[in-house]
């Protein structure tokens, strides 16, 4: 992992939520996700931070992109599906139904 890389900012980002600094963690996270490659666990994560701070559409979102990264990775692609089934109820499209 280099420093700037987004393997790097993942993890910083994730320490950052476990610790309760959610917006940082989200600004963290956002970055993460607009460099090259990115992974599904940084839209697993990402999903969660914005879950957290109760952006659920935001976080819905995060977890179906991840899913389109989740290729072979059925561990990730269930993680992914159970947070988005966690809070699917909470989402206004969703309600909108």
């Amino acid at each position: 992992m280099l420093p700037g890389s987004a393997d790097v900012l993942d993890t910083y980002a994730w320490a950052l939520f476990k610790t309760g600094r959610v917006d940082e963690a989200i600004e963290q996270l956002q970055l993460a996700i607009s460099l090259p490659r990115p992974k599904a666990v940084y839209h697993y994560h990402l999903g969660q931070a914005l879950a957290q701070a109760e952006r659920y559409d935001e976080a819905m979102a995060q977890y179906r992109l991840g899913l389109r990264f989740a290729v072979n990775d059925t561990a990730m692609e269930r993680q992914l599906q159970e947070a988005a089934a966690s809070i699917s109820s909470k989402t206004s499209t969703e309600n909108a139904q």
